[in-house]
């Protein structure tokens, strides 16, 4: 009956080890797409001289603390990708680069969603702060050389579905 028991016991033991074995596997094999990147959602600029619409997906960084984290430790974005930062209400912001491994361009957006000040090639590491230039409802930070790649300038539109 004890030896019953005892192989009862290790088979039990064994049948657990091996599950939290996988378990912790499995749980470090996502990859960064999991790991480092929220939802996608859909935001267009529409250029005011042109009229051209650029389509990106970006992660909506809404709580202070996703604000804090922003594209920290990342090392690379696809063109198409970018981080938006909104604000409850219009402000006067400021980024730095701090563990931020890729250059970025900042596009700050004003309350009327027109893009009121673009600041092009941001170097990863720096801490000299970066202004809004104004009252900004949001900040897109997109791939270094998107802003000139499409054109994008001052008084272009922003479309984005969850200001």
């Amino acid at each position: 009956m004890i030896k019953t028991a005892q192989k009862t016991f290790t088979k039990n033991l064994f049948f657990w080890a091996v599950f939290l074995c996988l378990g912790f596997c499995l749980s470090g094999c996502k990859n960064d797409a999991t790991t480092n990147q929220g939802a996608l959602y859909p935001l267009s600029i529409i250029s005011q001289s042109s009229g051209q619409s650029i389509a990106f997906k970006v992660e909506l960084a809404a709580s202070h603390k996703e604000q804090e984290k922003g594209l920290m430790h990342r090392e690379s974005m696809p063109d198409d990708h970018g981080m938006i930062f909104t604000y409850p209400s219009p402000q006067h912001s400021y980024f730095w680069m701090k563990n931020t491994l890729i250059p970025l361009d900042m596009i700050f957006v004003g309350s009327d969603n027109t893009v009121i000040h673009i600041h092009k090639g941001a170097k990863p590491h720096d801490l000299t702060p970066i202004p809004s230039g104004g009252l900004s409802r949001a900040a897109i930070e997109v791939n270094a050389g998107i802003v000139d790649k499409y054109g994008i300038s001052i008084g272009d539109k922003v479309v984005f579905d969850h200001f």
